[in-house]
């Protein structure tokens, strides 16, 4: 079944950050990306990182340790988290073996998560997502490490403006 998705903006009051990790194959090389906006759409901060090498599923966890950090120094006090992963949902609610290898990447993530203010995580389509997807391949390009942004960079005004549009993405879903 074939099925059109938008971004929305959070409710009057909230922030919401969309997160992203992204993974090019053939290097194994990662990177993070994430954007705050306001309940009107609009711009108020993100980041792209560049992580290195390694699993996509590590990139995802650094994306949303980030993007809370930036929530977090920035007072926001409401916020809905999204991301594509539902992985990284899956193990924000799973009790993990004290051995696990994210284990520690996890606990970060959820120190920021569950601290003192009003947070959600929800899973959206990637077709939702496409902003913070830039921004986090937009991390393969920089210098090793998290680079933030007071102002939208030039490469994504365009999906800003989609977004804020309410721009249809068509999906196919499987029922």
């Amino acid at each position: 079944m074939q099925t059109l998705l938008a971004w929305k903006p959070p409710p009057v009051s909230f922030m919401k950050l969309n997160i992203d990790g992204s993974r090019i194959g053939p290097s194994g090389a990662i990177a993070a990306g994430g954007i705050i906006r306001n309940s009107a759409g609009e711009w108020v901060a993100g980041f792209s990182a560049n992580l290195g090498h390694g699993e996509i599923l590590v990139a995802e966890l650094w994306a949303l340790y980030h993007g809370l950090k930036l929530a977090q120094r920035l007072q926001v006090t409401k916020l809905i988290v999204e991301t594509d992963s539902t992985i990284v949902l899956h193990l924000l609610n799973a009790k993990l073996e004290p051995n696990h290898p994210l284990l520690t990447l996890l606990n970060m993530c959820k120190v920021c998560w569950k601290s003192s203010w009003d947070c959600s995580v929800f899973h959206v389509f990637r077709e939702v997502n496409f902003a913070a997807d830039s921004l986090a391949k937009m991390g393969h390009e920089m210098e090793m490490g998290i680079h933030c942004f007071v102002l939208p960079p030039g490469g994504i005004t365009g999906v800003l403006q989609e977004d804020r549009d309410g721009l249809l993405r068509s999906r196919l879903i499987f029922v």
